[in-house]
């Protein structure tokens, strides 16, 4: 690859991209998508704190080989926050054991899988799969 230059980079952030919403329990759920539809898919997820913005300059370098989306998660970026409300809450107690805690903390429910990322990224898939 070459190197990243502003020139590059400024290419690179101009790749066409559509931008979309969709409604997860209640939350509107922000992300874009580069690349052909006819590719198979790859997801790109930004770190605490950040937004889907941050792979603007990389994702156009996978389009070759995937269509790229990538979101805002919950309560970051565009994306509305779900974790306080009681449709998300609900779900949480649906699909995890009995005994597995959900502290709320000042009115945000933080489920203990959060500090366990191995079982947190099954999780995850699992929400996925009901989306």
């Amino acid at each position: 690859m070459d190197r990243l230059t502003e020139d590059l980079f400024k290419k690179l952030i101009s790749e066409p991209k559509s931008e979309h919403s969709v409604e997860v329990l209640e939350a509107n759920i922000f992300y874009q998508k580069w690349g052909s539809p006819n590719n198979p898919g790859m997801v790109l997820v930004h770190g605490s704190g950040a937004h889907s913005h941050w792979w603007d300059f990389v994702a156009p370098l996978l389009i070759d080989q995937y269509e790229v989306s990538a979101l805002d998660l919950t309560g970051m970026g565009s994306s509305e926050s779900a974790l306080i409300t009681e449709p998300i809450l609900n779900y949480m107690k649906s699909r995890f054991k009995e005994d597995t805690p959900i502290i709320e903390i000042e009115g945000a429910h933080h489920h203990v899988l959060l500090d366990k990322p191995i079982e947190l990224a099954e999780t995850i898939k699992e929400i996925g799969r009901d989306w």
